[in-house]
């Protein structure tokens, strides 16, 4: 299956092949649109860190987006890699296997370090990342790193 890799500072969006869009996607972090009153909690997340804010689209010729066009489903799953750092694991009381990973989709902060979503994170000394898929999201979405 043919994956495209789209790196940003701290992150890295895989999108395979999609079975239900046609044509090429492209990813763009949007990190400096992130709204400076994003709520730092809800329901049993609080914010450490944001990360980015990545949105998917079709390829257009003229890189021209309309946010209202956001990919927002995906099959196959698109895979998520988010690097950690030290700060964070000290911000989570010393566990880095505790730190959980958000989005916010616009309501609240949705978990998605869990089962459902395959999520798996490395100890500090083998890579300080976690990995992530996600087969649903808000269009555009802020993700953070939490307690």
């Amino acid at each position: 299956m043919k994956k495209n890799p789209y790196h940003f500072d701290g992150i890295t969006v895989i999108v395979p092949k999609q079975s239900k869009i046609k044509g090429e996607i492209v990813a763009i972090d949007q990190g400096d649109l992130i709204p400076d009153d994003l709520p730092k909690e809800s329901k049993g997340f609080k914010v450490i860190r944001v990360i980015g804010n990545i949105v998917l689209y079709n390829k257009k010729d003229d890189d021209v987006y309309d946010p209202q066009e956001a990919i927002q489903d995906f099959d196959p799953p698109i895979e998520i890699r988010v690097g950690y750092t030290t700060d964070d694991v000290i911000k989570n009381r010393g566990r880095f296997n505790r730190l959980k990973l958000a989005f916010w989709n616009g309501k609240k902060w949705v978990i998605i370090s869990d089962a459902k979503h395959e999520y798996q994170i490395l100890p500090p000394n083998t890579g300080q990342v976690a990995e992530v898929k996600i087969k649903k999201w808000a269009g555009d979405p802020p993700i953070a790193w939490g307690r």
